[in-house]
């Protein structure tokens, strides 16, 4: 549901300036819409301090394209749709202007990771930096239908994401309280093979180049499954799960 537009007589709808990444792109947004999502805002925004008395908040290590996702989110509490540019009847809608299978490289060319990947879980890391809880349920209720191939507005090359994606999201946010952790450890079980996995794949039990915690949690879903299986094959009811 997008937020009410803004009264303009309210001094809590007055702008906030926010100063973002290493080149200070600055982004408005009226005061009443940032403290309504973020408590961690809202305490900054009205106290004593700089940002209270100036309404600006610097944010030098964030993306701009990050913030992007969570602007658009702050204002109309929906994800941005992200779809290819150049499709006629999307030209009159707010997209992101790339291709959803989009990839992010390093310099040798080698893939990191999609960039739908990259936004989202940047931008959940974001949400937990500044509580802004309802957009962490929505980033992870995208995750879920990215990896059930269940939206036609989300990128679908694979049901689980890269290492890249997997590392920001468990180095950056208490996996035990995250619901984004365990949907990730949770589509690696349910979907990772060793005879089709990657070299990025193999890492996560030949390297050790995965968080312990990703390793531990996507184990106990690999045996939880293997389980419920076993169970369905013998037509047992009511044994023992295996939980978090």
């Amino acid at each position: 549901m997008a937020q009410d537009p803004p009264d303009a007589s309210d001094d809590d709808q007055r702008l906030v300036t926010f100063i973002v990444g290493p080149d200070h792109k600055e982004f408005s947004i009226h005061k009443s819409v940032v403290c309504a999502r973020s408590p961690v805002f809202d305490k900054a925004l009205n106290s004593e301090f700089k940002e209270g008395k100036e309404r600006t908040i610097v944010l030098e290590e964030t993306e701009v394209g990050v913030f992007k996702v969570v602007m658009h989110w702050l204002y109309t509490s929906q994800l941005p749709r992200f779809r290819k540019t150049g499709f006629g009847a999307e030209k009159k809608e707010q997209v992101v202007k790339w291709g959803p299978s989009d990839l992010k490289t390093d310099e040798e060319g080698n893939t990191l990771e999609l960039k739908w990947d990259y936004l989202m879980s940047n931008a959940y890391v974001f949400a937990h930096l500044y509580d802004i809880c309802d957009l962490r349920k929505d980033i992870n209720s995208a995750f879920e239908k990215r990896f059930e191939y269940d939206s036609e507005d989300i990128p679908q090359p694979s049901s689980y994401p890269y290492n890249t994606t997997i590392i920001r999201v468990f180095e950056n946010v208490p996996y035990d309280q995250s619901s984004l952790c365990k949907t990730f450890a949770l589509a690696f079980a349910k979907n990772w093979h060793p005879s089709a996995g990657t070299d990025t794949d193999t890492a996560l039990f030949e390297n050790l180049q995965m968080p312990p915690s990703f390793t531990h949690m996507a184990l106990v879903q690999m045996a939880r499954i293997r389980q419920e299986m076993e169970q369905a094959r013998s037509g047992k009811s009511g044994a023992r799960r295996v939980r978090w």
